[in-house]
This record gives structure tokens, C-alpha cells and sequence, in this order.
């Protein structure tokens, strides 16, 4: 659920949900959905316009919140030796790159994250990973976005995600 009000930028729901979440797979031990809440929480950080007591939070702060998350899902992915986790570890750590103006570092994330799906045969999530990368390309003005985003149309179209396919549509020419 947490996810889902994250993907719907309801940012208090998705924090109230993932902080429930975490702190079940805690008690239980379950790496992996410690490993997926990490991640949420980390795009939380980049998505959520205040702090928790209703005041802007600094972007350094938020930042920094949203490296720990990701550092923690990195850790967890290689624990559990999970590829596809490691995709999504990196992926965050692409977006909190880009949000920090380290292009070439956001780059070579971006792209990392998208070979690992794609030798993994995942197509949804390759699709979101060039989602991503498209938009981020083309906010710093770089004409291979499109490529990126229709690439992602391409496979969004083929699954039938028709609100992905959505989101891609807003950020065409």
C-alpha cells in the first residue's frame, strides 16, 4: 500500500504505510521487504515537499535520509544476493544523483540499473528504469530522452500498464 500511495505522490499515507510495514519485516526478520521499504523510503525522500512536522525540510537533510535508504536496500540486496534488488538500490541512488546535479555519476547508475533488468528478463521493470532515465535526460535538455521514454512506452504498451503508459505520455513531445 505504501508503494502505491508513493506512486500517487500521497507522501503521508505511503510514509504512514512503509513505516508499518518496515517495522513488521523488523520483527519478523524478512530482509527482503526491509530491503523494497528501504527503496520506498528513499524515493519518499525525494518526492515529499515537507518534513514530517509539516515544515520544508532542507534538501540536504532529505538527501541524506534518501542516501542512508538507499545504502541500507544496497546492503540488503547483496545479503540476499539479489540482482534485481541491486537494480532498484542503484536506480534510487541514479535519482538522488540527478536530484544533486552529479550527472555523470546519475548516468552510469542509470544505466547500470537498466543492464542488470535487462539481462534479468524484466521487462516492467526495465521499463521503469528508462521511464527515469528518459525524464532525467530530458530535464538537463538532452535529446536521447525521448529514446529512453520510448523505449519505456514500447514495453509499458506490450504489458498493458496503463498508468505508466500514462505518465510517459505527459513527458513527450
Amino acid at each position: 500500500m505504501g508503494t502505491l500511495y508513493l506512486t500517487e505522490k500521497q507522501c503521508t499515507e505511503a510514509r504512514e504505510y512503509l513505516a508499518s510495514a518496515g517495522k513488521t519485516a523488523n520483527e519478523l526478520g524478512e530482509k527482503e521487504i526491509l530491503r523494497r521499504v528501504a527503496v520506498s523510503l528513499g524515493g519518499l525522500e525525494l518526492a515529499a515537499p515537507k518534513a514530517e512536522n509539516g515544515h520544508s525540510a532542507s534538501f540536504g537533510v532529505k538527501k541524506q535520509k534518501a542516501e542512508e535508504y538507499a545504502n541500507t536496500a544496497l546492503k540488503l540486496a547483496e545479503e540476499l544476493k539479489s540482482k534485481s534488488g541491486r537494480a532498484e538500490a542503484i536506480l534510487l541512488k541514479a535519482r538522488i544523483e540527478m536530484a544533486e546535479g552529479h550527472w555523470p555519476e546519475a548516468d552510469s547508475k542509470f544505466k547500470e540499473a537498466i543492464a542488470i533488468y535487462e539481462a534479468l528478463k524484466q521487462p516492467f521493470e526495465t521499463a521503469k528504469a528508462c521511464y527515469c532515465y528518459g525524464t532525467a535526460l530530458k530535464e538537463i535538455g538532452r535529446d536521447e530522452g525521448e529514446d529512453f521514454l520510448q523505449k519505456a512506452r514500447g514495453i509499458f504498451e506490450h504489458l498493458g500498464a496503463k498508468g505508466w503508459l500514462a505518465k510517459v505520455k505527459t513527458h513527450e513531445k
